[in-house]
């Protein structure tokens, strides 16, 4: 019998700081049970966490819309849809038909998860960051976006890498005066952007950028065709609302 360890209060603590603990505690128990529950889930029943099988249905329209002549295409998907592994659908596509492709992201987890799945789906290539080796014969090339603009724009230390499909991750960055710079240098390419939330906080619309809007399942439908599981909400039963005025 394994052992368990148990926690006892000792020594004084004011009503507050008992109640503090009390929730804390209650807190993490439930989602520890909401863990449990979405593994058991997963292990004993139809959920699935693979690639949706829409996602073809997702790059066929990207496909679609590039052979009725737009070239600015925004790929709107909740989080949790699978916006690499369409990516990376779209990059395989373009490689065997002889494109060169530019995958441009903010964030080394990102940039990280896309060569992984493109590593997963047998295409080979660059990687433009610090602390990589840049390999600029490949015919796809991920890219910081700081890192391409340091090096390619701002110091001129290295020649843009050529590109026929220009992919964004995280698009709605996309007005920035360090991505329009680089969208600049590429007036012939393909654009793709991804994202999950195409509007702003501050209101600048992306229209001056990309020409069309195409929307992949949203989270109630992936729910209900369950690629995802469902949320578990967890929240006071009467809220404070002290202070709180009409």
């Amino acid at each position: 019998m394994s052992k368990r360890k148990i926690l006892i209060l000792q020594g004084d603590y004011a009503p507050e700081e008992i109640a503090k603990f009390l929730l804390y505690a209650t807190c993490f128990l439930r989602l520890a049970i909401a863990s449990r529950w979405m593994l058991y889930a997963a292990r004993n029943s139809a959920v699935s966490f693979g690639p949706p099988v829409n996602k073809p249905a997702s790059c066929t329209k990207v496909e679609s819309a590039i052979s009725t002549g737009t070239k600015r295409i925004i790929l709107v998907a909740p989080t949790g849809a699978g916006k690499t592994i369409i990516a990376s659908a779209i990059i395989k596509s373009a490689v065997n038909t002889g494109k060169r492709v530019l995958v441009l992201s903010h964030r080394r987890e990102i940039i990280k998860q896309t060569s992984q799945k493109l590593y997963e789906n047998g295409i080979e290539h660059g990687i433009i960051q610090a602390g990589f080796a840049t390999r600029l014969d490949q015919p796809v090339q991920v890219a910081s976006v700081a890192t391409l603009w340091t090096r390619g724009v701002r110091l001129k230390k290295m020649d843009l890498p050529p590109a026929d499909v220009f992919i964004i991750d995280v698009c709605h960055h996309s007005p920035a005066q360090t991505y329009r710079k680089i969208i600049d240098a590429y007036p012939d390419a393909v654009l793709i952007g991804l994202t999950a939330t195409p509007c702003r906080g501050d209101g600048r619309g992306l229209g001056g950028i990309f020409e069309s809007i195409i929307e992949c399942p949203q989270v109630a439908e992936l729910i209900d065709q369950k690629f995802l599981v469902p949320t578990v909400v967890y929240a006071p039963s009467v809220p404070d609302l002290k202070g709180v005025t009409t």
